[in-house]
């Protein structure tokens, strides 16, 4: 018997919303610092920078599992950036 296929399946309701134009950058802006401005979200990003990006690179096993992670931690600092707000160092 042949596979039968939805056409439209629903869509989680958790499913995350795709960011289309400035206005939904900018949503997503300040998002990212009502989440990191908090006090707990300070806490939160100064362990992940110190964890994930200020970590010393050592070796090429080591270089390439850290990169992703920088990446990552580099990527919050740029929306809090963007959004005028300040970073933990």
């Amino acid at each position: 018997m042949a596979e039968r296929k939805i056409k439209n399946p629903p869509k989680p309701a958790d499913s995350p919303k795709i960011i289309h134009g400035m206005a939904d950058m900018k949503a997503m802006d300040k998002a990212y610092a009502q989440l990191f401005n908090s006090r707990g979200g300070q806490l939160v990003l100064k362990d992940l920078r110190r964890q994930f990006y200020d970590t010393p690179m050592t070796d090429n096993a080591t270089l390439e599992r850290m990169v992703g992670r920088r990446d990552v931690i580099f990527h919050i600092n740029q929306r809090l950036t963007r959004n005028g707000s300040p970073t933990t160092k």
